[in-house]
């Protein structure tokens, strides 16, 4: 991004100068052949495609050929968006996103990645301690996690996706609504008796 255009740095360039690359630094210091250069054209039609929600819905709204050039869209872009970075929830925040007793682990994950979202980007071990922190204390992945702890956020993925796929299956095999609490040890244990009404 610190390519130079007609000798003056781009806005959006100027912009993300400040913060470090989220590339690592094989991506970051890859040499383009000599003469590459994307053309601003295919610069402004490969931009839609990195957007989705809000941003695209903005994008779909603008006026018909009003984005000549990519300096063009970055401005209409960061006057639109650049605003709504001062508004970041502080970190701590993620730390009081808490399970509630008849979510199911799925959709406290899920609802934990939407608020992640309002941050700045964490380091993987504050992520998963928030998380950790936010498990429902009686829940199956919380005993797990207290006798097995796992290495790092991606090793917890992977557990906890584990005991989504045994959530959303014993739901389904004891035809218990969704949002029903989690089921107990002594409740995962016992039979269906097909003569209760």
């Amino acid at each position: 991004m610190d390519q130079k255009r007609d000798g003056k740095e781009s806005l959006v360039d100027n912009l993300f100068q400040h913060k470090e690359s989220i590339f690592t630094e094989e991506v970051s210091n890859f040499d383009l052949p000599g003469r590459f250069k994307t053309p601003d054209a295919v610069a402004c039609r490969a931009f839609p495609l990195t957007l989705s929600g809000k941003a695209r819905d903005w994008l779909r709204n603008l006026p018909p050929r009003s984005i000549d050039n990519l300096d063009t869209l970055g401005r209409k872009f960061l006057a639109q968006f650049v605003s709504g970075r001062a508004r970041r929830k502080p970190r701590g925040y993620l730390l009081s996103v808490r399970q509630v007793p008849n979510e199911s682990l799925k959709d406290y994950l899920w609802r934990f990645n939407q608020e992640k979202l309002e941050i700045e980007s964490e380091p993987d071990d504050f992520i998963y301690g928030a998380i950790f922190q936010g498990l429902k204390e009686d829940g199956l992945l919380m005993a797990d996690l207290v006798l097995k702890p796992p290495k790092d956020l991606h090793t917890f993925m992977i557990k906890a996706d584990r005991y989504i796929n045994q959530e959303e299956t014993l739901r389904a095999l004891l035809g218990a609504p969704k949002q029903l609490e989690e089921p107990s040890f002594e409740k995962l244990t016992k039979k269906k008796n097909p003569e209760a009404t």
